[in-house]
């Protein structure tokens, strides 16, 4: 049922968030590495977790751009109806 999906869905998630903060890992990267069983070295460690502030401050700018597009959308389709 839906139900079960759901709660299927949410506990995956929390899995998946678990095993993340776990084992420290946010980037692409550092998840497809350790996918694979592969360990970054102490230089490519140290680059992915510099990466990070720039990617949510990114991924945040980005949201932004998209809200802010599809209200200027709506409204352009207000004033024309």
């Amino acid at each position: 049922s839906l139900l079960d999906t759901r709660s299927c869905s949410r506990s995956s998630l929390c899995n998946y968030t678990q095993l993340k903060k776990r084992h420290n890992i946010q980037t692409f990267r550092e998840i497809v590495a350790f996918t694979e069983g592969i360990k970054l070295d102490e230089m490519q460690n140290a680059t992915e977790v510099g990466k990070r502030p720039y990617q949510k401050l990114m991924a945040a700018l980005t949201g932004a751009a998209v809200g802010t597009f599809v209200l200027a959308g709506m409204v352009w389709l207000v004033h024309i109806l």
